[in-house]
């Protein structure tokens, strides 16, 4: 099913099908949202998960949530699968303090892990779909290879960026930058 979903999702990402949703959320719970979602596969590989919010000025916004979250379950799915048993995950959101309009705010989540890493060759194909490492140490991991794709695609139809920094039997680093509507905060 899964495999279906993605395949779907690629084809219509490739043919302009897909359009983003404007909708009212909340920071904090789309990402409690995230953690809820893993914590059982987090407990049962026994990671550390260390979560740091940093000058969240604005955490009403408005933005494709359901897109957005899409993204998050991609990259946290894969520090989860390719983080050995113990390893850490860390997330970090930032609302980026210079440069932007009253009513937009950028904000950048990174996603770092200690896990197997990446060459810097596999880098370069990160991102193209049905891109999976050839190696023994995951080929009963299951994965379509769409993920990555998918997830820029959608970053890049926000009008964001993805940068991957990774190192082979290191980790990987997932930097995300997206802009988001600021929601009109009536003051009391």
């Amino acid at each position: 099913l899964n495999l279906i979903n993605d395949v779907l999702d690629m084809s219509k990402i490739e043919a302009g099908k897909v359009s983003l949703v404007k909708n009212e959320f909340n920071l904090s719970e789309l990402i409690n949202n995230l953690l809820a979602m893993f914590q059982a596969q987090i407990k049962e590989h026994e990671h550390e998960l260390q979560v740091h919010i940093h000058h969240i000025q604005h955490e009403n916004v408005i933005g494709d949530s359901l897109r957005l979250q899409q993204v998050f379950v991609n990259i946290m799915s894969n520090a989860i699968k390719y983080t050995p048993n113990g390893g850490k995950i860390q997330i970090s959101v930032t609302e980026m303090q210079e440069g932007y309009s009253d009513k937009v705010g950028a904000y950048e989540f990174i996603f770092e892990d200690n896990g197997l890493g990446m060459s810097e060759a596999f880098l370069g194909k990160l991102f193209e779909p049905f891109s999976r490492v050839e190696d023994e140490r995951i080929h009963k991991i299951q994965g379509t290879g769409l993920g990555m794709a998918i997830t820029k695609n959608i970053i890049e139809m926000m009008n964001g960026e993805i940068h991957v920094e990774s190192k082979l039997g290191v980790g990987s680093k997932f930097i995300v930058t997206i802009f988001l509507e600021f929601q009109n905060e009536v003051e009391l």
